[in-house]
């Protein structure tokens, strides 16, 4: 009897042991899953790529978050303005964006991967309203131009200080602006325009037109 109580309570101490190692130090498995999840960040509206109040987030998000999980991952979608995604990522915030356009700047503080999709950034007005433009960024220099912030723009778009830019967070914005006279022109791919009006504005379809050239060709 002795020796049966004297058993059950080793074997109770070492259980016992046992769980509270298990509670200090997790099996290796589960902090390899840990180690395996990562915060994605991306803007919180800019259709179709990516956006909040799509189902699966836009198309870069979900082709972003299919090729991390198919090679094991967990992922977490993160959305805010992308102004702010851009400024968190770059302190180490995130473990990633999706959907940036590569810059030079960029490149110093993150690492792209291959393009997901390729786009125009363009110049779009009012229908009807003439506004010459034959590439010379100067031609420009009359009229107020909207622009997202955070946005990435070409060197010599960048540089032009003798343009008169207004910033607004969200594309949807500059198509709001621009039919109310506000604005005269805004640069936007053309992708993201043309869907914001025919899914959001549909009161505008057709309402827009693209100056020519475009500004750049902008690979996702």
């Amino acid at each position: 009897m002795r020796r049966t109580h004297t058993s059950r309570k080793r074997m109770r101490a070492i259980i016992g042991m046992f769980l509270l190692g298990w509670l200090l130090f997790p099996m290796p498995n589960q902090l390899f899953a840990q180690e395996k999840t990562l915060v994605m960040a991306t803007s919180t509206h800019v259709p179709p790529y990516t956006d909040v109040d799509i189902e699966g987030g836009g198309y870069t998000t979900e082709i972003g978050r299919a090729a991390l999980e198919n090679v094991g991952y967990t992922v977490v979608i993160k959305f805010a303005p992308w102004a702010r995604v851009l400024k968190v990522a770059q302190a180490g915030g995130y473990d990633g964006i999706l959907g940036a356009f590569y810059s030079e700047e960029r490149a110093q503080t993150l690492a792209f991967t291959d393009p997901l999709a390729q786009t125009e950034q363009v110049f779009l007005k009012k229908k009807g309203r003439e506004i010459p433009y034959t590439g010379d960024l100067y031609e420009l220099t009359p009229y107020k131009i909207g622009i997202v912030r955070g946005h990435t723009f070409p060197k010599q778009f960048e540089e032009a200080t003798f343009l008169t830019k207004d910033e607004v967070a969200e594309p949807r914005q500059n198509i709001q602006k621009l039919m109310s006279d506000r604005i005269d022109v805004f640069v936007e791919s053309k992708h993201i325009a043309y869907y914001l009006v025919k899914t959001q504005f549909p009161e505008y379809v057709g309402l827009l037109e693209q100056l020519s050239p475009p500004l750049k060709g902008q690979p996702i």
